[in-house]
């Protein structure tokens, strides 16, 4: 039989996998990248906007009480203490090794992207103007207030996986709210709930978010930014569906925790067989890691930002998904014999 016959019965078997169980997100052993749409604002508590300004009019269809949005047309309108607050949505999770989608969009009947969703509020720990050149850095870490009270305390941001029984993800579009996205990102079953730890050290081992961008023509510039963040699972919920995790090193991250001078092993071995050790003060090995290209919300949306990050977790699986995987890959290796002869 031809390798590619063999490579798409695999990839059937996989699919057939990842179909298992209504709307479920299934990981095989090793690393997965989770590719993501993020919809984000920039809050500010409606007291800060009164002393310091720098905020639109409140709007009580997308501002919860006590918070305004920052106003985007003002340079360097980031001030310590805002809040960046959105939603996202999962279009798609591969396994790096074998190059198998184990879950997509497409395989949601009705309703698009609705299965792995999530919500996240981080506060702005510290503002370093012209970090590197002319790109801003800003560092953030767990907010002493969720705007929406949506997380617990300590958290920065939660997944959930779609249950099939509340609405589909929605985060544009005329007659959007932040409150319906939100709504909508947070109405299945939890799966984890995650957060950074201190974010203030020079070289932090317990988790960061921080973003580089140059802030100073306003927050339309964030289209040229990047953003980078490492969480830890602090809570399983219901829906978590995997033995546990292999904490992985950011690739492409060279401030906080990722490939800097001294690292004894290269990031991405670490990341794709999971063997990150750490050097303490050399870098961080986190649950999941992340980065991705900001850029202003070109559609008709409450949301002032977007980005499409990919997120990467390195996978122990549950046995009872191995034990399927294994007889998927068995059927494929009996169908390639018979095929063969």
């Amino acid at each position: 039989m031809k390798r590619s016959h063999f490579q798409r019965i695999v990839i059937g078997s996989a699919l057939a996998l990842a179909s298992f169980g209504a709307n479920a997100v299934v990981f095989f052993n090793g690393l997965h990248d989770i590719e993501i749409l993020n919809r984000e604002n920039v809050y500010r508590s409606t007291a800060t906007c009164a002393e310091s300004g720098g905020c639109l009019a409140f709007d009580p269809a997308n501002d919860p009480v006590g918070f305004q949005r920052a106003d985007p047309s003002i340079p360097n309108n980031i001030l310590q203490g805002d809040i960046f607050a959105g939603v996202f949505a999962t279009r798609e999770v591969t396994h790096v090794a074998s190059g198998v989608t184990t879950w997509s969009a497409d395989n949601v009947a009705a309703g698009g992207i609705d299965t792995f969703t999530g919500y996240f509020a981080q506060a702005v720990a510290a503002v370093q103007l012209n970090a590197i050149g002319a790109l801003d850095r800003i560092i953030l870490g767990t907010t002493p207030v969720d705007p929406f009270g949506v997380l617990g305390a300590g958290e920065v941001a939660r997944i959930w996986v779609d249950t099939g029984a509340g609405s589909p993800f929605v985060g544009d579009g005329l007659g959007t709210t932040t409150f319906l996205s939100i709504a909508s990102a947070t109405d299945g079953s939890l799966w984890a709930a995650f957060g950074v730890g201190a974010t203030n050290a020079p070289v932090d081992n317990d988790g960061y978010t921080y973003s580089e961008a140059e802030i100073g023509g306003g927050l339309a510039n964030f289209g040229t930014g990047t953003f980078y963040s490492a969480w830890d699972i602090l809570l399983q919920g219901p829906a978590f569906n995997i033995a546990g995790v292999n904490p992985i090193n950011d690739p492409t991250e060279g401030i906080f925790g990722g490939l800097q001078a001294g690292d004894p092993l290269l990031t991405a071995f670490q990341n794709l067989f999971g063997v990150c050790f750490p050097v303490a003060g050399t870098y961080a090995c986190n649950d999941i890691v992340g980065n991705g290209q900001l850029s202003v919300n070109q559609n008709v949306s409450p949301w002032q930002f977007a980005s499409e990050d990919p997120l990467q977790i390195n996978v122990v699986p549950e046995p009872g998904t191995l034990a399927l995987l294994g007889a998927m890959l068995v059927a494929a290796g009996f169908a390639r014999r018979r095929i063969a002869r």
